[in-house]
């Protein structure tokens, strides 16, 4: 407790912070009682105020009015999904996340966060040349596998420009996965978890947002959802079309992407996708190229 002297006369307290109540005037140990109480009771009012995360305008009609956006652009390249989010794309401050549909779609689901990742880093290339980071903890390096190169470079990442963390417990991920949102020098941060909490999910939310860093998660299927992502994205893996000079040849790679939450936008929605190795982009597979991936919905493209 800070007392301030007064001239010629006892100590007389010093004001209180601010929220806290008039002090008490008797009893050293009822003050500092007091004070504690007010403290506590000032942190649990903060930690209960409502969270704004950029809302864009409410939509009119059926179709909805694009929010004005200073950021680099974080889009598929496609306008039947780019238009379907109140964002033009993805927004680039939040969280988002990436579940497969089952065990075996894991990969593709894995293979869907890295073609994102490599849109988000194309996006700002023009802005600034920041490194990406890459965390996963030790059960998935030995389920899935560590980063590779060649294949990180297939998908026109640079390994370079990638920096990768294995965490040997949940907690050290976590900490890292906040703690490198909170940084701001990063482009995007990609995490594997086993499955996330509601807590860490809002804390995540919460860095992305306020520090202007986009981060995917990509979890395992049957694990619990979370609630503060702003997207949540269900994959499911597709057999590829044939290649185009070998029959025998791997084809492109194909998901299949339901988007099953989406914050102040329509849910619901299903593509099937494939990924460009040239130029580095997504496309409607051929049953989807020809027709709406969306019946019912207009949706309004503004200036």
């Amino acid at each position: 407790m800070a007392f301030k002297p007064s001239p010629g006369g006892p100590e007389s307290p010093a004001l209180p912070p601010e929220g806290v109540g008039p002090m008490p005037t008797a009893g050293g140990a009822g003050m500092r009682l007091s004070l504690i109480e007010g403290l506590r009771a000032r942190i649990r009012s903060i930690e209960r105020a409502p969270v704004s995360l950029s809302r864009p305008p409410a939509h009119h009609g059926t179709g909805f009015t694009r929010p004005a956006c200073t950021r680099p652009a974080w889009n598929f390249g496609l306008v039947e999904i780019d238009h379907a989010l109140p964002w033009n794309g993805l927004e680039p401050a939040g969280l988002h996340e990436i579940q497969p549909h089952g065990h075996a779609d894991s990969w593709a689901a894995l293979g869907f966060a890295l073609a994102l990742l490599a849109r988000r880093i194309r996006a700002i290339g023009k802005t600034g040349e920041a490194p990406s980071l890459w965390v996963y903890d030790a059960n998935c390096a030995h389920e899935f596998g560590r980063p590779y190169g060649p294949g990180l470079a297939a998908f026109g990442i640079d390994p370079g420009k990638v920096l990768m963390a294995e965490a040997r417990r949940p907690a050290d991920l976590a900490w890292t996965l906040e703690e490198s949102l909170k940084a701001r020098a990063l482009a995007a941060v990609l995490g594997q978890i086993g499955g996330a909490s509601w807590t860490l999910g809002r804390r995540l939310a919460l860095a992305a947002q306020s520090h202007r860093t986009p981060c995917l998660l990509v979890s395992k299927p049957g694990t619990s959802e979370l609630g503060a992502a702003l997207t949540r994205w269900r994959i499911e893996a597709v057999p590829s079309s044939a290649h185009a000079l070998d029959v025998s040849a791997p084809g492109v790679r194909r998901w299949r992407a339901t988007l099953e939450r989406c914050r102040w936008g329509p849910t619901g929605l299903t593509w099937d996708l494939e990924w460009n190795d040239v130029a580095y982009r997504f496309r409607l597979a051929a049953p989807l190229a020809d027709r709406a991936a969306y019946p019912g919905w207009r949706l309004q493209r503004t200036a």
